[in-house]
């Protein structure tokens, strides 16, 4: 099976999502049936929901031509988003191997925007108010939408009883 890594690097939300689509799927479908796509995540900041959708988009076309998809370098952050949404009950995790003799490698890189930062701390709260999450679990969904100091999106999330800046309950 034909592998290929594509690393990435920058924010994945809704503005990068379409652009990384459209190359991932010329790679895609440049490569055949029987093609192996490894995302490398080890730079990757940010990912919210369009992210997630981009990875299982891309799941389901490499699965169609008899592919397989697996990501590896996530850090604590888009590890939590992948374990939370449930994409490892699809998506392979491998160890990373270094870079050292990796031969058909490609890297993406899409710039981050801080206007979305608020964009994603909304889909964030709408994600977990179908959860129940734990106070624990909150807080490593709101580092995983932020690399800045805590935000007031949870603040005063509880068990049972929250409320996010517009209003919404969870």
């Amino acid at each position: 099976m034909t592998q290929k890594i594509v690393r990435l690097s920058g924010e994945l939300d809704h503005h990068n999502a379409a652009p990384l689509k459209e190359k991932l799927d010329k790679l895609i479908h440049a490569q055949g049936e029987g093609f192996r796509l490894v995302l490398d995540f080890r730079d990757v900041t940010l990912m919210d929901s369009s992210g997630i959708g981009l990875v299982i988009g891309r799941y389901k076309q490499l699965q169609k031509g008899g592919g397989e998809l697996a990501v590896t370098g996530l850090n604590r952050q888009i590890d939590k988003v992948f374990t939370l949404s449930g994409l490892y009950r699809i998506i392979k995790k491998k160890k990373s191997n270094g870079e050292k003799n990796v031969k058909n490698k490609m890297e993406l890189r899409f710039p981050g925007i801080s206007a979305n930062e608020g964009f994603a701390r909304v889909c964030a709260a709408a994600f977990a108010s179908q959860l129940d999450p734990t106070l624990e679990e909150v807080a490593d969904i709101k580092t995983a939408i932020s690399r800045q100091s805590p935000t007031p999106l949870c603040t005063h999330m509880s068990k049972g009883a929250a409320k996010s800046p517009c209003g919404a309950s969870f």
